[in-house]
This record gives structure tokens, C-alpha cells and sequence, in this order.
């Protein structure tokens, strides 16, 4: 479905990072996780493509909207998809200019189709 597609995670929680590293591998995506925000940029230099960004919204040392504006300022134009526990901010999060929401923790049996159609350009 998404076979050699790249995913970039930006989450300082390792259980999210493998949970949705594992989802998407089975996906067929190559997948990076990121959970130093003093490292995104580098990391995103380093990688040849984008195809979709998952950022958590809650980190110890920013939020997820300081990475969101930053990412956005440096010309990123893949999808980049919330995914947070603060499911009650989604006026916020479409404000803000993410194009999706995954609600933690994730649903495993809705994941391929909520993606699928993120990454078509359809809000989720």
C-alpha cells in the first residue's frame, strides 16, 4: 500500500516511536524516528524523501506546534499529522495546519485507512 513511502516520527515517548514504527513498517513505509527536537533538522537533511510526518504535540522541551512552525518555515510540504492524546484540540490542530489527527493510543484496525487518506490530501 504505501511500499518504499518515507515516515518521519518526531515523539520523545520510545513506546509511541516503536508502536507506530512497527504499524508502519508492516505498511511498507521506511521509517525515522526523531525524539531530540535538536535533531529534526539534521535528521530531515539526511533523509532523501518525505512523504508523511508524524509530531506529537506534548515534549518536554517544546510543543508540538514550536516543531510544527519551524518544519513549515523550512519548506516541508508532506503531510504532517498530529498525534496526541488531545483529541479536543482538533479545531486547534486544523488551525495550526496539520492535516490529520491520530488519537493515542492508536487504533490499529483504522490506522491504513486514516492514513491512506491523509496522505491522498483528504483531512482526517
Amino acid at each position: 500500500m504505501f511500499e518504499n513511502k518515507a515516515a518521519l516520527l518526531i515523539d520523545d515517548k520510545r513506546e509511541t516511536q516503536l508502536t507506530l514504527q512497527y504499524e508502519l513498517l508492516c505498511l511498507g513505509f521506511v521509517v525515522t524516528s526523531v525524539s531530540r527536537l535538536d535533531r529534526v533538522e539534521e535528521t530531515l537533511q539526511s533523509m532523501y524523501s518525505v512523504d508523511v510526518i508524524f509530531l506529537g504535540l506534548d515534549m518536554p522541551s517544546s510543543n508540538g506546534y514550536d516543531v510544527l512552525k519551524k518544519l513549515k518555515d523550512s519548506g516541508i510540504d508532506a503531510p504532517i499529522i498530529a498525534h496526541t492524546v488531545h483529541v479536543d484540540d482538533l479545531l486547534r490542530i486544523r488551525e495550526a495546519g496539520l492535516q490529520g489527527l491520530l488519537a493515542k493510543p492508536l487504533d490499529i484496525e483504522c490506522f491504513p485507512d486514516i492514513l491512506q487518506e491523509i496522505v491522498a490530501g483528504k483531512q482526517s
